[in-house]
């Protein structure tokens, strides 16, 4: 069977065998620790956006620099594992930022968003990590 698959390529080619090997192990704490820190540095980073005035543009280039991981991808994640709850709250979140986004304005994410819901299910998504990591 070799021979004919080398007779059917046109100059050269590298032909590979493939052989069963012993499952690794993966060592998962530092990654789960990364989320840790990766959403950590999140939440203090839109607790500092939402403190100052932000244009619709600011507020655009945020949705998908700041905002993504936690109201969109956050969302599906937690959605995928049935966190429907966490899910909700963060949905809640999403739809008032969305609000003020369409509003064109000037606006300050602090007095427009429930930040206390949103950093409330952020820890709700650490927890869900740290138990994942256990």
């Amino acid at each position: 069977m070799e021979d004919e698959l080398v007779e059917r390529l046109d100059g050269s080619g590298i032909v590979g065998t493939v052989t069963s090997a012993k499952p690794e192990g993966i060592d998962k704490k530092p990654l789960f620790q990364r989320s840790l820190d990766v959403l950590s540095e999140l939440e203090a980073d839109i607790g500092a956006f939402c403190a100052s005035y932000r244009g619709p543009e600011e507020l655009r280039v945020a949705l998908d620099a700041l905002f993504r991981p936690i109201l969109l991808d956050g969302i599906t994640m937690l959605t995928l594992i049935g966190q429907k709850d966490t899910a909700d709250k963060l949905r809640a979140v999403q739809t008032r930022f969305l609000g003020a986004l369409r509003t064109g304005e000037w606006v300050k994410l602090d007095e427009r968003l429930d930040l206390p819901a949103l950093f409330d299910a952020m820890g709700e998504y650490r927890e869900l990590i740290c138990e994942k990591s256990r």
